[in-house]
């Protein structure tokens, strides 16, 4: 599980001498439940912050749930590509 997570995630947001129960809490995958709405992932296959698997392994958690969603994953993009417009264009 922490092979996929997000490099900055553990030590930004759960501390870096955390417990593998803090670590399974904030665990996207292993939180689902049939209650959250739509979800659209799209990652990049070339992230620097963040494996792909990442994204994969959250999709199969909501398709296992019956959660609605989608997973599109774009060879090429930057973490957080497209989020981040300035005047319509990346910056």
């Amino acid at each position: 599980m922490l092979s996929i997570a997000h490099a900055g995630f553990v030590v930004q947001i759960v501390g870096k001498n955390t417990t593998a129960d803090k670590l399974c809490e904030y665990s996207n995958q292993l939180q689902v439940t049939a209650k959250p709405p739509p979800k659209l992932l799209v990652p990049a296959s070339y992230d620097d912050g963040v494996s792909t698997m990442n994204s994969i392994v959250f999709y199969d958690s909501l398709v296992t749930k019956n959660v609605a969603a989608e997973l599109h994953i774009y060879q090429f993009g930057k973490h957080s590509f497209g989020m981040f417009m300035k005047n319509n264009k990346e910056f």
